[in-house]
């Protein structure tokens, strides 16, 4: 689109060598390159480089910068070398040596200040939108390690969680140990139980049953998590082992 703009320009600075007295020519061609700055500069350089800083304004900082504002920056690059050489080439030829530079001043004497204007902005968009490129970059790289150090807190964490529940279950496995070893005991204390009751009621007396009797409740008073302490004589401990497959020694 560049490219065609200056050729238009070309033509057109052409047709005013042709079409209008020597004297109008450098006039005329300073009008000519006002109208040039303005279309090129304001109304499509600018407004590259102003849309790209608003979208890069908007851009989300959680993610990667886009890679169009640079593209945009290659292109405007381009364009201001292009119509650099365009000027050096095909304008510049067009003064005769007799031109002073009140006669530059007097055929536009805003044409220079118009031009600088449109320079110093482009400019300063150049450079605003290259800081804004910048930051994004810099934003993205903290929030990046943000992440890292986010997903190291939460695998430390995950590891503490998994290790907490491995010693809970190992823990809930010896307390339903204990558990069923308690449940045999009473069952065992309830047919002791009985047959105190059947060798009192004949009047022989029964140590060995007492001693069965009282086991669990010697049980129950221990830790529920640890292996209690079951005490009893050995003949006792042998007899439940044997019996009910408790092993209590």
């Amino acid at each position: 689109m560049a490219e065609k703009m200056l050729k238009w320009h070309a033509e057109a600075i052409g047709r005013c060598v042709e079409l209008t007295a020597p004297q109008e020519v450098l006039k005329h061609t300073f009008t000519l390159l006002e109208v040039l700055a303005e279309v090129i500069g304001t109304s499509y350089l600018e407004v590259a480089l102003e849309t790209s800083t608003t979208a890069l304004a908007n851009a989300d900082q959680q993610t990667q910068p886009p890679l169009q504002p640079l593209q945009v920056l290659r292109s405007v690059d381009l364009i201001c070398h292009l119509w650099q050489q365009y000027v050096t080439d095909a304008i510049f030829p067009l003064a005769s040596t007799s031109v002073t530079m009140d006669e530059i001043d007097s055929a536009d004497p805003r044409f220079y200040d118009i031009l600088n204007g449109h320079l110093a902005k482009l400019r300063e968009d150049h450079q605003t939108l290259t800081k804004r490129l910048i930051r994004l970059e810099e934003l993205h790289d903290e929030s990046v390690a943000r992440g890292a150090a986010v997903r190291e807190g939460l695998k430390n964490n995950l590891d503490k969680i998994q290790r907490l529940r491995a010693e809970l279950k190992a823990e809930v496995a010896t307390a339903n140990e204990i558990s069923s070893t308690l449940d045999k005991l009473r069952e065992a204390r309830t047919e002791v139980h009985q047959i105190i009751i059947r060798e009192l009621s004949n009047g022989v007396e029964c140590k060995l049953c007492l001693d069965i009797y009282v086991l669990p409740y010697r049980c129950a008073n221990s830790s529920r998590t640890t292996t209690p302490a079951f005490g009893g004589s050995p003949v006792v401990i042998a007899w439940i082992a044997t019996t009910y497959g408790v092993d209590l020694a």
